[in-house]
């Protein structure tokens, strides 16, 4: 259980700010994409839609992309920090006795697994379950009349209807399906052919790839009111695009487009929170209502391509959203070096002459030792954020420790001090005794031999794991029936 909870706390750590940057950046976007869309409120749907797709795309961009200061780091001067690490001797009965806990990270990291698994759960047991119900209830429709309202080549496009069937819709990528209900043969040919041409503009655009998209952003950000928002106009705006498509497939007859849109709001389903794997005609009366205004007010003849000030904004929005990811990754200096002082020496020479400061006394310079070689044995200091910890605590150490028998014999007892070096794998790769015990090395190997046995959880500096060395006393100590 202890395993478990160190798990979830190193990986709470690096998630919450992972996940907070995220929410922040991306509500940020979708906040400037809002403006955008009341500010070109009067373009085309086409228009609007990448617009709103961009925002929810911001999601796959970093939100921290470290870029080099070359500026601040040609004039700071980098000189290493070693110092031998300092640490007390620790207690085993103190550290063994404290149980792990649970903090408020951990909680929230709990919460959202709990969160995404209940979603993903239910929107998959809808799929499934729709997917069945029109497998079992819809036929094949070999209508040519059908067939030949939309013109295409070596197209894999199949029409199906059936009893269960009461909305137009349109599933699958490899091998799309239209599925009309059962009236649609009792439509007029241009009725047939505006909710025909309709779903095909879907298949076409390959809408169903974003409606999968949606679907994920949707279940990892479930938390985010922004992000169903996003959904709910990605939604919008696409269904008002396939109605361009349609309308300009139809010659520009949006009279009859719009009159069979009003003719479907008795058929209107309730709008569904969470995008299914399907594009529907019919959405709910508000969204029926609104696609009907933007027709009647609609130019005569939308464009297919975007204009060059459209796609300058589209760039524009794109390097805004790596913009707010980059930082700048500085070099920082921790010692002081000759030349550094030399430069203090200036600045304060600087205030003493225009009577704002006291003269300082100059401290000598000197030299930093040079970095040790990557496979040296010495003991050096390695600053980090968070110690290294054993997996099942201390404890684990003195489960893993055999007396030796050598030193039992001899009634030999005490504590063996070892310096160790955990690396970046949680795996202990050197040691150095330094307090023995005993005038035989049995005890120190044996403490050795314990502390490798055991798997560590690395220390970490900046979220990312670092090597460093660490004092452990391990304790021998006989039972009273050994000493007699």
């Amino acid at each position: 259980m202890d395993n478990i909870i160190y798990s979830i706390e190193n990986f709470a750590r690096s998630w919450l700010e992972f996940i907070l940057s995220s929410s922040l950046q991306l509500g940020i976007f979708l906040v400037l994409i809002a403006a955008l869309t009341f500010v070109f409120r009067k373009q085309p749907a086409k228009f609007l839609y990448i617009l709103w797709l961009i925002g929810l795309l911001k999601v796959i961009i970093p939100p921290t992309i470290k870029i080099p200061d070359f500026f601040a780091s040609a004039n700071i001067p980098i000189a290493p920090n070693i110092f031998i690490f300092p640490i007390p001797e620790i207690s085993f009965v103190t550290i063994a006795l404290k149980m792990p806990e649970l903090s408020y990270k951990g909680y929230l990291l709990l919460f959202w697994i709990s969160g995404i698994f209940l979603i993903s759960v239910v929107w998959i047991y809808n799929n499934i379950r729709f997917y069945r119900k029109i497998k079992r209830n819809s036929f094949s429709i070999d209508n040519p009349e059908v067939s030949n309202l939309v013109k295409y080549k070596n197209s894999r496009i199949r029409f199906y209807s059936g009893p269960d069937i009461t909305i137009p819709f349109t599933r699958g990528i490899f091998n799309p399906k239209i599925f009309l209900p059962n009236q649609a043969l009792s439509w007029s040919k241009n009725e047939l052919r505006a909710v025909v041409l309709h779903e095909y503009a879907h298949i076409k655009r390959k809408d169903i790839v974003v409606i999968a998209f949606q679907n994920l952003v949707q279940i990892l950000f479930f938390f985010h009111p922004l992000v169903w928002l996003a959904n709910i106009q990605i939604a919008r705006y696409r269904e008002k695009a396939c109605d361009d498509f349609a309308i300009n497939a139809m010659k520009g007859n949006s009279v009859d487009y719009s009159k069979f849109l009003l003719k479907s709001i008795d058929n209107a389903i309730n709008w569904q929170p969470l995008p299914s794997m399907s594009n529907y005609f019919n959405q709910s009366k508000k969204s029926l209502l609104n696609r009907f205004e933007y027709i009647l007010n609609r130019k005569e003849d939308v464009m297919n391509k975007f204009s060059r000030f459209q796609k300058f904004v589209f760039l524009v929005l794109v390097m805004f959203g790596v913009a707010i990811s980059c930082h700048k990754d500085q070099l920082k200096s921790t010692t002081s070096t000759s030349t550094g002082q030399e430069t203090t020496k200036e600045s304060d020479s600087a205030k003493i002459e225009k009577g704002k400061a006291t003269p300082i006394p100059a401290i000598p310079s000197i030299p930093a030792p040079p970095p040790p070689p990557s496979d040296s044995d010495d003991i050096h200091f390695v600053p980090y954020d968070d110690p290294p910890k054993p997996i099942g605590g201390f404890a684990a150490i003195q489960e893993n420790l055999h007396y030796p028998e050598l030193a039992r014999k001899a009634g030999i007892e005490g504590t063996v001090i070892v310096y160790a070096k955990i690396d970046t794998k949680g795996v202990v790769s050197k040691t150095k005794i330094i307090k023995p015990i005993g005038k035989t090395t049995v005890c120190n190997e044996a403490a050795v031999q314990a502390l490798k046995s055991v798997k560590w959880i690395p220390a970490k500096q900046k979220d990312k794991p670092v090597a460093v060395w660490v004092s452990v006393p391990v304790k021998f100590k006989l039972s009273q029936e050994a000493k007699e």
